[in-house]
């Protein structure tokens, strides 16, 4: 498939098109004001491949959202740049609210008992120090009011 520009006038081009021009004539010594450019489809960017529903961006995994280039989104698998923050910003907010109204929902949070009990451990080691204000710090002590 061939771009052919050279019916423009030559100013024209120029004017507009001074970095395809001069990038062209570098790269593949072609003058666009006088020769058709070889375009070939691509796709600029790629992502996606977690499924989520369109409602709110759950997946099968209960309490798991996706969106943004993890979900592909309004745009399948290839998008245009200047698009992708309005998309997070919108799909952002529907996610965030169905994702509180999960957890809302919820009569327990479970949570692992390792992380759990290594909390424990260290908040007793913290606890049991001279100066409690100096828990979590190498030596600074908390900041009082």
């Amino acid at each position: 498939m061939w771009l052919d520009v050279s019916h423009l006038p030559r100013q024209t081009i120029m004017s507009r098109l001074p970095r395809v021009y001069q990038t062209l004539m570098d790269l593949q010594m072609l003058d666009i004001t006088r020769d058709p450019i070889e375009v070939a489809p691509t796709a600029h960017y790629s992502m996606g491949g977690v499924w989520v529903r369109p409602e709110d961006h759950s997946t099968d995994v209960r309490g798991l959202y996706a969106i943004g280039e993890a979900a592909s989104g309004l745009h399948g698998a290839n998008r245009l740049g200047g698009n992708s923050l309005i998309e997070l910003l919108v799909y952002g907010r529907i996610t965030g609210q169905a994702a509180a109204a999960y957890s809302a929902s919820l009569t327990a949070q479970p949570r692992s008992a390792a992380a759990t009990a290594e909390a424990r451990g260290r908040s007793t080691t913290c606890w049991r120090r001279t100066d409690p204000r100096t828990c979590g710090r190498s030596s600074a002590p908390f900041a009082t009011p």
